[in-house]
């Protein structure tokens, strides 16, 4: 899911949702191979160009669907913060 705050249309909005919903489904390719991670760990797994709030956004996505849980584990992430680790629902 693209979220349109910058209220895009037409080609470009549709590219955009493109995008958005493939970066979904690497983030899901990555969880069921890593089964348990935090955002940072999957950005450096997929090597994407996309930033870092791209993965945060497919990983909050796929938590609305479902698809992940959030767990109350944290570790250091990319930038030396606290982030939570999600693990993959079958």
């Amino acid at each position: 899911m693209y979220f349109n705050t910058t209220k895009l249309k037409g080609t470009i909005l549709s590219l955009f949702e493109e995008k958005a919903k493939n970066q979904d489904e690497d983030v899901l390719r990555a969880f069921r191979i890593l089964k348990t991670a935090s955002p940072s760990k999957v950005y450096d797994y997929i090597q994407t160009k996309s930033p870092l709030t791209s993965i945060r956004r497919s990983i909050y996505n796929l938590t609305k669907e479902g698809r992940l849980t959030k767990t109350d584990k944290k570790v250091i992430g990319k930038y030396g913060r606290p982030e939570y680790v999600w693990i993959f629902k079958n």
